[in-house]
């Protein structure tokens, strides 16, 4: 069982279900970016009239796709798959609240 710290680790990961046509969903493993309740809010509440890859990027640090993680790749996702950037930030969010990163 893990032991509770009061400085949790900087990134933890998570896995986000993206829908893809034709295939259902498809699994992904990311690496988030950890916040506090008070960053959290935060970022919740600056995200309006943000890009949804700058947002994505915001809270990902990492995937485990053969495709590199940078700016250029999280923009074809974010443009192949519509929902990607949604799911992410849901998954991310509950995975805050309620910190079940296993499924």
């Amino acid at each position: 069982m893990a032991k509770l710290t009061l400085q949790p680790k900087p990134e933890f990961k998570g896995t986000v279900e993206i829908p893809s046509a034709g295939d259902g969903l498809v699994t992904i493993e990311v690496t988030f970016i950890h916040r506090t309740k008070t960053q959290l809010d935060e970022f919740i509440k600056t995200r309006t009239g943000v890009d949804d890859h700058v947002s994505f990027m915001d809270m990902v640090s990492g995937w485990d796709l053969k495709d590199k993680f940078n700016e250029d790749n999280v923009k074809l996702l974010l443009e192949n798959y519509i929902s990607a950037a949604q799911v992410t930030f849901q998954r991310y969010v509950a995975l805050l609240v309620d910190g079940k990163a296993k499924n």
